[in-house]
């Protein structure tokens, strides 16, 4: 598992940096006030429509799965080049790629945990002595990251929440504070529009989500309401 992890980054990280040198080789701070990343937001989408399934049901091809170190490489990209702000301008081209923000290996790692990359499956195997085999895992499967404090959790989240979208998936990013989720959602805002994926991802608390998960099934006040109605004589009793 752990050479699978080092395989893939290797691949995220190669063209990461293709993406962006090709990106900053081509913008000039004296004509224009932010890189032009229409031809790379063009190319993730055509990423993706490639390896999508077109069937009602969303189904992550194996083709996708092996593509998710290319993707996630576009989302940074484009993250990252939007932030223009974050480098020296007038140190030049050369030295601008010092300055930008840059993904940490261990969110991109996180990521690929959470998108089911390197983990392993114990499969049962008719061979007499040999009961279990361990073997690459290539399935998505649910999955916990722990990300220590100031370790770029709302990184980790959103560009995971991208490639889901991406996807065909509609994503629910929950936490316990609303102010927090609200400034998670607009530092992100620009990528999820520029890819057009805005509408599938929903930032909000827990307690929000809950209670949207629960009225997809039902309206909770109107089965609250309904079951006192139904039960009035029952509660006259009781309260008598």
């Amino acid at each position: 598992a752990k050479d699978i992890l080092q395989s893939r980054y290797e691949v995220f990280r190669k063209k990461y940096d293709e993406l962006v040198s090709t990106i900053l080789k081509s913008f000039d701070p004296k004509t224009a006030t932010k890189p032009d990343l229409e031809v790379l937001i063009t190319e993730t989408k055509y990423l993706v429509g490639t390896l999508s399934d077109k069937s009602e049901f969303v189904v992550w091809s194996r083709s996708f799965r092996e593509a998710i170190p290319t993707l996630l490489a576009h989302i940074f990209a484009i993250w990252i080049l939007q932030n223009t702000r974050h480098y020296n301008k007038t140190r030049g081209i050369d030295a601008a790629q010092f300055y930008l923000l840059m993904p940490h290996v261990g969110q991109v790692i996180a990521i690929f945990r959470l998108l089911g990359i390197g983990f392993q499956r114990i499969e049962r195997i008719p061979v007499i002595g040999i009961r279990y085999k361990k073997i690459i895992s290539d399935q998505l499967i649910n999955n916990l990251v722990e990300v220590g404090t100031e370790e770029g959790k709302s990184v980790v989240m959103a560009v995971t929440a991208c490639a889901f979208a991406l996807g065909g998936v509609d994503v629910h990013c929950s936490c316990y504070s609303e102010v927090l989720s609200m400034r998670d959602k607009n530092d992100f805002a620009s990528v999820f529009t520029a890819l057009k994926i805005e509408d599938c991802i929903e930032y909000g608390t827990f307690n929000k989500l809950c209670e949207q998960l629960l009225n997809e099934q039902c309206n909770v006040r109107e089965k609250v309401h309904d079951m006192i109605i139904n039960n009035r004589e029952k509660i006259d009793k009781v309260t008598d």
